[in-house]
């Protein structure tokens, strides 16, 4: 499979408050996690949402598949703003 990096899912997915990141716990295997990050409105920020990604690898999944992951968490998340 094509190697794939977190620019790249990041841009297809075009969302300035989303970030990914490669969370390692002890006795777990990696995974990653989708991070929407509110925008502050009024000087107040709201608590961040996320979605985990059970893959140990960027490139265990296609970069299509990410970003239909991802696109759907931010629909989700900026629904319920």
């Amino acid at each position: 499979m094509k190697r794939v990096t977190r620019k790249e899912i990041l841009d297809a997915i075009d969302c300035p408050n989303l970030g990914l990141l490669k969370s390692t716990y002890p006795l777990r295997d990696p995974y990653f996690v989708f991070v929407y990050d509110w925008p502050t409105v009024d000087g107040i920020k709201k608590r961040p949402v996320d979605t985990w990604v059970n893959v140990k690898q960027l490139n265990h999944m296609s970069l299509e598949a990410w970003a239909s992951i991802g696109k759907a968490f931010v629909a989700k998340a900026e629904a319920t703003a």
